[in-house]
């Protein structure tokens, strides 16, 4: 099958009218429709239109001078004539059908069998639903040994050296904001984003900063969650240390946040060994 709509709106009656006069089947919403009558579809709708190109009706046939069922059925009930070449005509016809359904739908072919899921494939080399594209496949694009195959944010690694909580906070027994946070406790403008964020969260900040639940600690270190971040502006101590860090002229402050770093597991290595951006 072509899949020549697929999750769009609109009445599509000159498609379906060209399909009509190709002598084309079609799917419609997952239903077969007689496209000699016309066919209502709201407009305000998302349809799914599939051409059907072909249908092929595999059946057990002996080979002759063969034992046994012949892999590739018949036709109907009859044995496939072969061509010159000696291969049989199904398969030409499969392959008829296969680049007539690639034609029609960009790229796209449908192949459904009875029993079985059916199983969208594309002629290009990006996915079917999101577009996304990837370069040609090669060996070395699935070692991480490879710039083309290693994970973009380590570059094949495993690890970056990245800000390590158990360093930023320096003093676990003091509370956060009376001893305990090291790098950025100076910044008038942190510490008042510590404040909304542990009003909003309940927080004692008067309370050692080891003595917190593990919850209260991980949202101060990492911030809270994705959505509720715009709320008071604070996405946790270390991204606040992290854009400072980019933020900084000079190098003398980068050099300083240094000892305050430690090698840690990239996320997206430890995820996949391929570049997630490129396999997702």
């Amino acid at each position: 099958m072509a899949p020549v709509v697929r999750g769009r709106k609109g009445e599509f009656k000159d498609l379906l009218d060209q399909l009509d006069r190709q002598g084309f089947r079609a799917r419609v919403d997952g239903e077969l429709a007689d496209l000699s009558e016309p066919l209502n579809l709201d407009r305000r709708k998302n349809h799914t239109i599939d051409a059907v190109i072909d249908r092929i009706l595999l059946k057990p046939a002996t080979t002759p001078g063969a034992p046994g069922p012949s892999p590739l059925g018949t036709w109907e009930g009859t044995q496939p004539p072969t061509t010159s070449s000696g291969k049989p005509s199904m398969e030409k016809r499969l392959e008829a059908a296969v680049a007539k359904a690639l034609q029609m739908a960009n790229g796209l072919a449908l192949i459904a069998v009875t029993g079985h899921e059916e199983q969208l494939f594309s002629s290009s080399m990006a996915c079917p639903d999101c577009g996304l594209d990837v370069p040609k496949l090669e060996p070395r694009s699935f070692s991480f040994n490879s710039a083309f195959g290693a994970c973009p944010e380590c570059h094949g690694l495993g690890s970056l050296y990245d800000l390590d909580p158990a360093k930023v906070i320096t003093d676990w027994s003091k509370p956060l904001l009376d001893g305990g946070l090291g790098p950025g406790s100076s910044s008038q403008y942190l510490l008042r984003l510590i404040h909304l964020a542990a009003d909003r969260y309940k927080i004692d900040l008067s309370t050692p900063f080891e003595e917190l639940p593990p919850r209260q600690q991980h949202l101060l270190v990492y911030g809270p969650p994705k959505g509720e971040a715009p709320r008071t502006g604070f996405h946790g101590i270390l991204a606040f240390l992290r854009d400072s860090i980019e933020e900084a002229r000079g190098d003398s402050y980068r050099e300083q946040m240094m000892s305050y770093m430690s090698a840690v597991p990239c996320p997206p290595a430890a995820a996949s060994a391929c570049a997630r951006s490129r396999w997702r």
